[in-house]
């Protein structure tokens, strides 16, 4: 059910009662307005309510019944949709429907629609049955209700056959009595007020007339009694060849289309189209929309007959009318829909299958599914139309949602709109695949803001993690989070949790550098990777940060932490490296500079580099001072004096990440390269849609020098120099010149 006070509220536009006559509707119409007035939280007054409702139900008050009726079938500030509620609503309704008030039947319908009202539903059906079995009602009602039911069968029964004998007269269903004698009538003889009695002294009735008259050969001559003024009379009439009902034929068609039936024939609905008898009728137009709902329905899904330009010529037919009604209400999508179901069951149906299949004919264009491509009309078709589709859960919706998103993305067709392309997506997010691969780009380029809740959503996402392993985009994640990159610029997202569930963590450099920066620092407690291997490989490569993060590891050894010398070596090696990886070109495609992560920490080895230098200064001095110090106490004092110093230098270079962005800078150096590339994106087919651009691979080619730190065979800490080629160490040393060890490092 709606739950929507607007819908109540937007009621009295479409409910026809605004301009009341008589006493009796002026009172309703007072009682209206005081009964919404009432169905407010701080106005609501149950004993006026009550008061108001058992005026509705001793008169004869309809319109007041319906207005009440509509307050139980659409939520307010005091009432939800619930059974209790629509189950009142029904009772009210009903008793109209029983006093043969017959406009209350379509809300009656609405109120019964869902499981928990199946006994009213039938008790509904009863009572319309039997009203069309005294000619109280049309059976076309029945007929609709049987839709609303989705007993199709049954409908159809009520409306066939689809070609009858008609006499030419508009009849009392319950009388025979002759209102008006049409054009081209069979029995011109018949005045206006003559009732008919029988056919060849066959007593006839209205529902009986039809089965008669089919009885006899067309073009015939039978016998019709009929009375005027009292007196019997009979008339020789000729039997009328078949032809259209205005009314039945029309619904006939359209059901018969509607569910697909064998025994729909083009040909029948196009001859009534043209038929010059029928649009002679001034209700024609009503019932011509269902006639060409039904080729719209034939020419989309007969396989046969499949023809996408009758379809959609047709199928605009229908749904302009209802594009035009919507913008001339100026009425919002829902109250349209609700105010359309409710007036009729088949006029709803026919508005929103025709809708649905522009949609999928539009759709049939853009992915040349079994028509010529033609991304430019199916674009202008959605357009037109989409903003019209609420069918949300029909998979028509989910394709055109990615239809646009591939085109805002793209540029190709509509104008390049990064934001406009995650709106219409972003409720699929999770629920497939292909939108979520979408949408993943654009947020992890940044080209559309998000809350810290959806990031999280969509780094926690099966479908993305599974994503960023296949295109291998988890360093390109893992860099822009650990620098506070857009769309990691805002929100608590853990780079390290990030980084520790990276699967690619063995070939994916940058991954391995913050997960041991993590590790080092303790944000990380129980690690699942060998951050010495990652590391040392680093440093291997040639690439500053692992030689420093092997530094910051080896803190926590004593005989390390307390060989300054040793330490000034790794660091001058880092310090070499982080040069020579500012010459890197990145073999990223992401990256518009060197790769800033391989040096990022160069501001930090300085400072090391100048506290370690005055360490080993200070050392020097402290074994001159004990050389030079005479008494034991003496010596005791500069021991201590020592041991503070060294404790204070622990504590400056133990712990860094907390402090890293101080040293350094933002390193705004990512470009969109990981977003979906258009071309690639819209030349697929459904089946085997990419998501993202192929994997962004570069490489080096570059070569250089670069000095080794490493242990000799007799345990000394030494230097050696070596080739690098590609960012990896060669086997071969033909560096030129030779290690000094002082401040300048090195020299050449």
């Amino acid at each position: 059910m709606k739950k929507s006070t607007n819908l109540f509220l937007s009621f009295l536009v479409f409910f026809n009662i605004g301009i009341l006559g008589d006493d009796e509707k002026q009172i309703q119409s007072a009682l209206m307005s005081e009964y919404q007035s009432l169905l407010k939280r701080d106005a609501y007054n149950q004993k006026r309510v009550d008061e108001i409702e058992d005026i509705a139900i001793k008169n004869p008050y309809y319109d007041l019944r319906q207005w009440i009726a509509m307050s139980y079938v659409t939520s307010s500030e005091v009432r939800k949709v619930n059974k209790e509620n629509l189950t009142k609503a029904f009772n009210i309704l009903h008793k109209s429907i029983n006093e043969n008030f017959f406009r209350s039947i379509p809300l009656a319908t609405y109120a019964t629609s869902t499981p928990d009202l199946r006994i009213e539903r039938l008790q509904l059906i009863k009572t319309v049955k039997k009203k069309v079995s005294l000619n109280l009602l049309n059976d076309i009602a029945l007929a609709d209700l049987y839709i609303a039911d989705n007993n199709y069968e049954l409908a159809l029964d009520i409306l066939e056959p689809l070609k009858v004998k008609m006499l030419g007269l508009v009849l009392n269903a319950q009388t025979l009595e002759v209102l008006q004698v049409l054009k081209g009538t069979s029995t011109p003889f018949l005045q206006k007020g003559d009732k008919l009695v029988s056919i060849n002294r066959e007593l006839i009735s209205f529902n009986e007339l039809q089965k008669v008259l089919l009885r006899y050969e067309e073009g015939t001559k039978q016998k019709l009694t009929f009375i005027r003024d009292n007196k019997s009379f009979s008339e020789d009439f000729v039997v009328p060849k078949k032809s259209f009902s205005l009314q039945k034929s029309a619904y006939l068609l359209a059901i018969q289309s509607l569910t697909n039936k064998k025994d729909f024939v083009e040909s029948n609905a196009l001859d009534y189209l043209d038929d010059e008898l029928l649009k002679l009728s001034p209700s024609y137009k009503v019932f011509e929309r269902l006639v060409k709902a039904s080729l719209c329905q034939f020419y989309s899904t007969d396989e046969k007959n499949f023809n996408h330009i009758n379809a959609i010529k047709f199928c605009k037919d229908i749904v302009d009318e209802d594009i035009a009604s919507i913008n001339a209400n100026k009425t919002d999508l829902a109250t349209y829909e609700f105010y359309t179901r409710i007036n009729s069951n088949i006029q709803f149906a026919i508005y929103k299958t025709s809708l649905n299949h522009l949609i999928y004919q539009a759709l049939n264009l853009y992915y040349g599914i079994d028509v010529d491509r033609n991304k430019k009309e199916s674009i202008k078709l959605l357009s037109d139309y989409f903003p019209y589709y609420t069918d949300t859960t029909n998979s028509n919706y989910l394709w055109a949602s990615k239809v646009f998103t591939e085109e805002y993305i793209s540029g190709n067709i509509l104008e390049r709109n990064p934001q406009k392309a995650f709106d219409y997506s972003k409720k699929f997010f999770g629920k497939d695949d292909r939108v979520t691969k979408l949408i993943t780009g654009l947020v992890l380029d940044g080209e559309v803001d998000v809350n810290e809740s959806f990031l999280k959503k969509m780094t926690n996402d099966k479908t993305v993690k599974n994503f960023l392993i296949e295109k291998d985009l988890y360093d390109y994640v893992i860099y822009k989070s650990f620098f506070d990159i857009k769309p990691f610029d805002k929100g608590d997202i853990d780079t390290c949790e990030l980084a520790k569930n990276n699967k690619l963590i063995d070939k994916n450099e940058f991954t391995q550098i913050v997960y041991s920066t993590c590790v080092i620092d303790g944000d990380i407690d129980t690690p699942k990777h060998d951050i010495a291997k990652f590391i040392n490989k680093l440093s291997a490569d040639g690439i500053s940060s692992g030689t420093y993060l092997i530094h910051k590891y080896n803190l926590n050894s004593a005989s390390y932490s307390s060989d300054y010398k040793k330490q000034l070596g790794i660091l001058k090696l880092a310090k070499n490296q982080s040069k020579n990886n500012k010459k890197q070109k990145p073999k990223q495609s992401w990256l518009t500079e060197a790769p800033f992560l391989y040096y990022a920490f160069e501001g930090m080895i300085d400072e090391d580099i100048r506290i370690v230098t005055k360490q080993i200064e200070e050392e020097e001095q402290y074994k001159l001072a004990l050389l030079k110090a005479e008494k034991e106490r003496e010596k005791q004092k500069i021991r201590e004096e020592r041991a503070i110093a060294r404790r204070e230098a622990a504590r400056k270079t133990g712990n860094f990440i907390g402090d890293f962005l101080e040293f350094t800078f933002k390193a705004a150096l990512v470009v969109g390269a990981a977003a979906v590339v258009g071309d690639a994106l819209e030349d697929a087919s459904p089946e085997d849609i990419q998501a993202l651009s192929d994997s962004l691979m570069g490489s080096y080619d570059y070569y250089t020098y670069d000095w080794d730190g490493f242990y000799d065979e007799y345990g000394n800490w030494t230097y050696r120099c070596r080739t690098i080629e590609n960012g990896r160490f060669a086997e071969d040393y033909n560096c030129i010149g030779e290690i000094k060890d002082d401040d300048r490092w090195p020299t050449y």
